[in-house]
């Protein structure tokens, strides 16, 4: 995985020369060193035929073109389409900002901004759209996947899947590639244990929407920077649930185990992990799987809470709470497949986190 910083690049279009000097400041302060400048939103078009930024930046008001113009025009493009798109206005106007969602925008920043909180937003979206190539440049690879282990899922479904998954993301802003990574391990394990190609295809594809219930928690719990307390907790804990009931009702074996993992994925085999105390096999296979390829990655990855730990640590933790917490046979099989394992971390690695910048300016226009 590329320096995402290093490689990553912004296109801005804003009419404000001081506004452009500015986020250029900022966006080199933190490592984002590829940043492409335009007060005229014409010429952000034409530079656009031949470059396919990660993120765009963009001004609403400006002469020539104005914002939602642009926007319209970017999003018609195919090349295009799927490139997030951040407003910055100082327009507050509800109306303003249902136009802009409707033309496309995927964010918005308000004048003045906040320094840190812009460059968060930056990340995280380069983030999806590094996320976004990485699938695109692989399709080959995942269509052997998908032929070798099941047919095919329709369209509908796979958008349902792609956009509850983007969503959960978008809430969650420290998950990165957690769900490739987490989702390749417990294919990995599944078929080690024997499942048929049907079971590894559907674990494959349904495990990555297993934290899709935090969409429901509150910012104030789960953005909070430090531990949580006993309410703060209970409400955290709550996603499982959350999750089981947006994904659970559908007649598709896929979404039935997907609900199953979103509600299951943190019991514990001695019946002490929750929602509903399940014991052992009481707890759905799938789940078991889930929650190894889960706590591996958890351990193995930045937090901001905490250091990535060692691969040979992370492992040893994993015999550590082996029954007690996880499924002998399911850790055994895991064991197993490291090699591989070890080929899905090293290809699917979170990018370094970016310093930072914590001083507010105001912007202009």
């Amino acid at each position: 995985m590329p320096n995402l910083s290093n490689d990553t690049q912004i296109l801005v279009v804003d009419d404000s020369t001081a506004v452009v000097d500015l986020l250029e400041r900022v966006l080199h302060h933190t490592h984002f060193d590829q940043v492409e400048s335009f007060s005229n939103p014409l010429d952000g078009l034409t530079w656009l035929e031949d470059h396919l930024p990660h993120v765009i930046l963009l001004d609403i008001e400006m002469p020539e073109m104005n914002g939602l113009t642009f926007l319209r025009h970017v999003r018609a493009r195919p090349e295009t389409e799927m490139v997030p798109v951040i407003i910055m206005t100082s327009i507050h106007q509800r109306e303003v900002k249902l136009e802009a969602l409707a033309a496309g925008a995927t964010d918005f920043v308000n004048k003045p901004f906040d320094q840190l909180e812009l460059v968060a937003r930056v990340r995280n979206l380069c983030r999806l759209s590094t996320y976004q190539s990485m699938l695109r440049s692989s399709s080959d690879h995942l269509s052997e996947l998908v032929s070798e282990y099941s047919k095919s899922l329709d369209e509908s479904r796979r958008e349902i899947i792609a956009r509850l998954v983007r969503a959960a993301e978008f809430r969650d802003n420290e998950t990165g590639l957690h769900v490739v990574r987490m989702s390749q391990y417990a294919m990995l394990i599944a078929r080690e244990m024997g499942l048929d190609d049907s079971g590894v295809s559907t674990i494959l594809q349904a495990s990555p929407m297993h934290d899709v219930g935090k969409i429901a928690i509150p910012d104030r719990v789960l953005l909070k920077p430090g531990k949580l307390d006993a309410e703060e907790w209970r409400i955290m804990q709550s996603h499982t649930v959350h999750g089981a009931r947006i994904l659970e009702g559908h007649s598709s074996p896929l979404m039935q185990a997907a609900a199953e993992i979103a509600l299951c994925h943190h019991e514990w085999w001695d019946g002490n992990g929750y929602p509903n105390g399940l014991e052992g096999e009481e707890i759905p296979l799938n789940a078991r799987i889930v929650a190894v390829a889960d706590i591996y990655d958890a351990l193995t990855s930045e937090r901001p809470y905490k250091e990535a730990w060692g691969r040979e640590r992370a492992l040893a933790e994993i015999r550590r709470v082996t029954g007690t917490h996880l499924d002998a046979q399911v850790v055994d099989a895991f064991f197993r497949c490291q090699e591989q394992v070890q080929q899905v971390q090293d290809k699917y690695q979170d990018p370094p986190r970016a310093v930072p910048y914590l001083a507010k300016v105001a912007g202009a226009s």
